[in-house]
């Protein structure tokens, strides 16, 4: 499941926002900011609240989480985080999420945009985690802007202090609470910490991520039966009696007597109803048979 959302810190505040079944509109009726007439023209027309456009399932999740992300950033990051482009990738069974910069080009512009990335897979697994990813890339996003980042992936000790500072406290992929810094870094939030604080202010909001990836049927759930391994059953050729072993759907030709093999167990039917002989063009004699 794959898809993009241009999160845009300068569209509306936090608490002007509408919720999930209202499209991406505002209470006091202001839209998001959009240059390109023709998406303008589909925004005014047909995104309004209660068309049928604003119900569906994208623009509900993506709403959700561009809301999410404007929230955090107000509350956590003072309104100074740029432009992002939200999108939903799975990249790993254990990856919640992640962020690259640089990750979109715009083609008509020019220039680059950030990109969030958040696993939809863990969506029902609980929503705090959810949004702690999301303010886990934020901070990732923030250094690349502000700060000093390290090479890829690799949280060091400015971002880990970040994250304290706006109440998250780092830790090791392995749930080590000691290790604040390194390459597969999690988080726990801080108890009456500033993430803490600002969630709880957002669910009051009436906040939900109403999509969440579905459980996929892995083969170990399947119902199917199992798979058979071929048979291995005896062929005879009928005038020299040479044997050879091979599966049920085997054509196998005796270069000798320039006759086809038969199974060894139809030889008595066989011999009252003899099969009519392949053409020696057709068949290839074997060096081996086994």
């Amino acid at each position: 499941m794959t898809g993009l959302f241009v999160a845009t810190a300068a569209s509306f505040k936090p608490r002007e926002f509408v919720g999930l079944d209202q499209g991406i509109h505002s209470n006091n009726g202001s839209m998001l900011s959009l240059e390109n007439e023709g998406v303008r023209n589909f925004v005014l027309r047909d995104t309004k609240p209660g068309s049928k456009i604003a119900q569906t399932p994208t623009l509900i999740l993506y709403a959700a989480l561009l809301w999410a992300f404007n929230h955090f950033n107000q509350l956590l990051f003072g309104g100074e985080l740029p432009d992002v482009i939200l999108t939903l990738r799975k990249r790993g069974p254990n990856c919640y999420g992640y962020y690259l910069p640089n990750a979109f080009v715009d083609q008509v512009h020019g220039g680059y945009i950030a990109e969030i990335a958040l696993n939809p897979a863990y969506f029902r697994e609980s929503l705090a985690l959810t949004l702690a990813t999301l303010v886990h890339q934020m901070a990732h996003h923030w250094q690349h802007q502000q700060g000093s980042a390290s090479r890829p992936t690799y949280h060091n000790r400015e971002w880990a202090n970040k994250m304290i500072g706006i109440g998250l406290k780092p830790i090791g992929a392995d749930n080590t609470r000691e290790k604040e810094t390194g390459q597969c870094v999690s988080q726990y939030p801080l108890d009456e910490g500033a993430f803490e604080i600002a969630r709880a202010d957002l669910m009051k909001q009436g906040f939900n991520v109403r999509w969440a990836e579905a459980i996929q049927e892995t083969s170990a759930t399947k119902s199917s039966p199992p798979k058979k391994k071929p048979s291995r059953i005896e062929w005879v050729c009928e005038k020299c009696d040479q044997t050879v072993t091979g599966d049920a759907s085997s054509h196998i030709f005796c270069g000798l007597c320039r006759i086809q093999f038969v199974r060894a167990d139809r030889v008595a039917s066989s011999a009252e109803n003899p099969p009519d002989n392949l053409a020696l063009a057709d068949m290839v004699a074997p060096e081996h048979a086994s």
